[in-house]
């Protein structure tokens, strides 16, 4: 209910009609901190999505509701029955088929290939030992350079 624009609800037809006959008279007798305010009508906006076809059809292609392409393999069908096959094959030969295949036998003679006749020179390498859990600090140090010789 509207008074004095704001709005008003109620629990009842009756408590409406009793606040309708006195409205000032309730409003003054709230006790503070009381409200018989609605609290604004507040909108959202929601949206579902469902599946186009939730349900699996069963679609037959071979249905036809056609009368005259009923008709039509209908006629087909009856000429099918009339026909004579023809066949190449005769009892000797059914079964049979050309195996012809090419196949290249291995070669006998290697090929040859790329030989390199650079030199390489030793990667100077060198290794450290004793650098994880020695609290002396003693390490040695190895050189595992290869002479050029080799």
């Amino acid at each position: 209910m509207r008074h004095k624009e704001k709005l008003y609800a109620f629990s009842s037809k009756e408590a409406a009609l009793k606040f309708a006959s006195r409205p000032d008279d309730f409003i003054a007798e709230m006790q503070p901190g009381e409200s018989l305010l609605v609290k604004p009508i507040t909108k959202c906006e929601s949206s579902t999505q469902t599946d186009l076809h939730p349900v699996e059809t069963n679609i037959v292609k071979s249905y036809e509701w056609n009368e005259w392409e009923l008709r039509r393999k209908a006629i087909r069908l009856a000429n099918l029955r009339t026909k004579v096959t023809h066949s190449a094959q005769t009892d000797l030969s059914h079964m049979r088929r050309e195996n012809i295949t090419q196949t290249w036998l291995p070669k006998d003679a290697a090929c040859q290939s790329k030989r390199d006749g650079e030199s390489n020179m030793p990667r100077p390498q060198v290794y450290l030992a004793g650098l994880r859990g020695q609290r002396d600090g003693h390490m040695v140090k190895t050189n595992l350079t290869r002479s050029v010789d080799e």
